[in-house]
């Protein structure tokens, strides 16, 4: 699922993707609802064997350029300028400011490990995952959520962390949830380490903690599917059919999406409208997922797990 955790609302463009990924703290409300409703979904969901899967965003907090105020999901006040995020509560203490070594404080070079992982991603605060403190409090969200039912977690841009900083932050969660889960499982761990090759950060440094996303395959299958012809896939039957394959084939841990459509504007091979959220209201809520008589699902939900490839 996306990140539970309260976000910085993003107006200018208007409510996109990625604001998601802007933590403010740890408490549980976005535009997906609030606690309550957070802790009734997970319930509903473990009650018919449906597991859930937090996106969770350990590495940073909200942009640096993101101001101060109540622009928040929750309400909570925060100061990106000065670090302070109250709700948590962070202070420049918390972050890695001094400890990037590039004059604009951003990953400069990816060939530089040091770089990858003390500097600001896109100028999203970095969190200094070698304090204690911190660890302490990434840990007590993670275990809350565990607490709730989760059975695991997707480890957002795992790349630009230290391994050794991760590992001291899963070692402290605790076992699933009993009501639902065998004494003794441990929450399941895959981590976002983007490797195609050519860069100092390796999938491999990452293999003792969990699972790691393996960008390679999409690559390499996406090659095969197009017959090398160097075209776009388009967005229906070779992509269904690599999904298809993908399902098919004994090669690790299968993981599909399950989107949404939004208005393309192409511009010179680049869709300008790359940063559009998923279908809501004009206030910013989010439309309900319909289903339609056909099983298919309607207000511009895709529901990739509904297509026959994939059932």
């Amino acid at each position: 699922i996306s990140p539970p955790n309260e976000n910085v609302i993003v107006s200018n463009p208007w409510r996109p993707w990625y604001e998601r990924y802007q933590p403010i703290s740890y408490k549980l409300c976005t535009r997906s609802g609030n606690e309550q409703q957070f802790r009734d979904m997970v319930s509903r969901c473990n009650n018919v064997g449906v597991y859930i899967y937090v996106d969770a965003i350990i590495n940073h907090m909200c942009g640096s350029g993101m101001g101060a105020g109540t622009h928040s999901t929750c309400g909570s006040s925060f100061n990106a300028g000065s670090r302070d995020f109250p709700a948590v509560p962070y202070s420049s203490w918390d972050f890695n400011d001094g400890k990037c070594k590039t004059g604009s404080g951003e990953i400069e070079n990816y060939g530089d490990p040091y770089q990858v992982r003390d500097c600001k991603l896109v100028g999203l605060l970095d969190l200094a995952l070698e304090k204690d403190y911190v660890r302490g409090k990434i840990a007590d969200f993670m275990n809350n959520l565990i607490n709730i039912g989760v059975a695991g977690f997707r480890l957002d841009a795992a790349k630009h962390m230290w391994p050794g900083d991760i590992k001291a932050i899963t070692d402290r969660l605790t076992n699933l949830n009993t009501r639902w889960f065998p004494g003794g499982a441990r929450p399941f761990i895959f981590q976002e380490v983007i490797d195609l090759g050519g860069e100092a950060i390796s999938a491999s440094q990452y293999f003792g903690i969990g699972r790691v996303t393996e960008f390679k395959y999409g690559a390499k299958l996406g090659t095969v599917i197009r017959k090398w012809n160097g075209e776009k896939m388009s967005y229906l039957s070779p992509y269904k059919m690599a999904l298809g394959f993908m399902l098919a084939h004994p090669y690790g841990f299968t993981r599909i999406m399950s989107s949404f459509r939004w208005s393309r504007n192409w511009v010179n091979g680049k869709d300008q409208n790359d940063w559009i959220g998923p279908p809501s209201y004009s206030d910013g809520s989010t439309k309900s997922v319909t289903i339609n008589a056909d099983t298919t699902c309607g207000n511009d939900w895709v529901c990739e797990h509904r297509w026959r490839q994939i059932k």
